[in-house]
């Protein structure tokens, strides 16, 4: 298959099956080409029997559509996704992953606009994939590309796959250990913006799981590249125009800087069906008191409050949402009648 422009609007498909049957499967088709390409490129698996007392676990992909931050379309993305949730204990190690703190970002695009820094913006292909794995997981094939000779057969993972417990602790620990021994080091107490110096000029590599920001003097970014480079498979995306859903608005000329999500806005506004609501100066009428809730808990989580509060919290990185504050519509969100304010579909 071949690709084509996208249909409007772009619907993401739930499966496999529902993205080849849609009217956008050429689209889709190459990117669950690509990421088998990509796995098969990296070493990721091999096929084997399994092994007696061994099981396999489940794959799912997992589809996306991407945006730029002005809302247009990008791209389609497909990744292969483990259902970790079937590991048990003893078959993983830590679990967490770290991430810069947006506040320090914002900082340092300050610094940016002060000294009239570059910004850029590496993608690391397949992130998780460049860990090798400690212990032994089988997974079966993935729809769409089974071995159609050798059906009965497994992946045995040589490197990890999204979806794996362990998967983003192992990452930050690789790219952690590389950095380190490349000559950065971390801007305490951050720990994921790491600095190098080399006499007056500076760069920093600020770490978002895989997507990596590069903030500094020209030079130094171009090392900074290839130090990625050398360790990972790194897509370059060059002049920053968007960074975690955000479109930049970076003027050079006049030293300015700005973080736009109304992209971003807009999406939300269409998941929860409010695409066409009047504008509010508040989030809630001010001063209105909830009544406790007299139904069950279930009852409450019927609605969507708490998706909608967190995509909300998210957004107050970059607009001042104090009427009330996200945090404060997180409160006791579980003992008071959400729906006597609800308005969303």
């Amino acid at each position: 298959m071949g690709t084509s422009s996208p249909s409007t609007p772009l619907v993401t498909p739930a499966t496999f099956t529902e993205a080849m049957n849609s009217p956008d499967r050429e689209l889709w088709w190459s990117a669950y080409r690509d990421e088998i390409e990509n796995l098969r490129r990296n070493a990721t698996f091999e096929l084997v029997d399994l092994p007696p007392g061994k099981r396999a676990l489940g794959l799912k992909w997992v589809n996306k559509v991407k945006l730029l931050g002005d809302g247009s379309f990008d791209k389609c993305k497909a990744r292969i996704v483990v259902q970790g949730f079937m590991q048990h204990d003893g078959e993983y190690g830590e679990t967490y992953v770290l991430v810069a703190w947006y506040e320090n970002l914002h900082v340092l695009l300050a610094l940016a606009t002060a000294h009239d820094y570059n910004v850029k913006v590496m993608d690391v292909e397949g992130a998780f994939l460049h860990v090798n794995l400690l212990k032994e997981v089988y997974v079966k094939q993935p729809k769409g590309f089974e071995d159609h000779e050798r059906p009965e057969k497994v992946w045995r993972l040589l490197k990890s796959l999204y979806g794996l417990k362990q998967a983003p602790f192992e990452w930050n620990q690789a790219i952690d250990s590389h950095l380190w021994a490349s000559g950065f080091e971390l801007m305490e107490p951050d720990p994921c913006i790491y600095i190098k110096r080399v006499g007056e000029q500076v760069v920093y590599i600020v770490l978002y799981v895989y997507d990596c920001t590069i903030i500094g003097h020209s030079d130094l970014i171009t090392d900074a590249k290839q130090t990625l480079r050398t360790k990972f498979m790194m897509k370059d995306l060059k002049e920053a125009k968007s960074l975690l859903r955000a479109k930049i608005l970076h003027d050079r000329v006049n030293r300015t800087i700005a973080l736009w999500q109304w992209g971003h806005i807009e999406g939300i506004l269409q998941d929860f069906g409010m695409e066409n609501c009047m504008k509010a100066v508040t989030l809630i009428v001010p001063g209105q008191q909830l009544p406790k809730l007299e139904g069950t808990l279930d009852e409450a989580l019927n609605l969507p409050y708490q998706s909608i509060v967190g995509k909300l919290a998210f957004l107050s990185h970059t607009h001042d949402l104090t009427s009330p504050s996200p945090s404060t519509l997180c409160c006791n969100i579980f003992s008071l009648d959400l729906s006597t304010v609800w308005v969303g579909p």
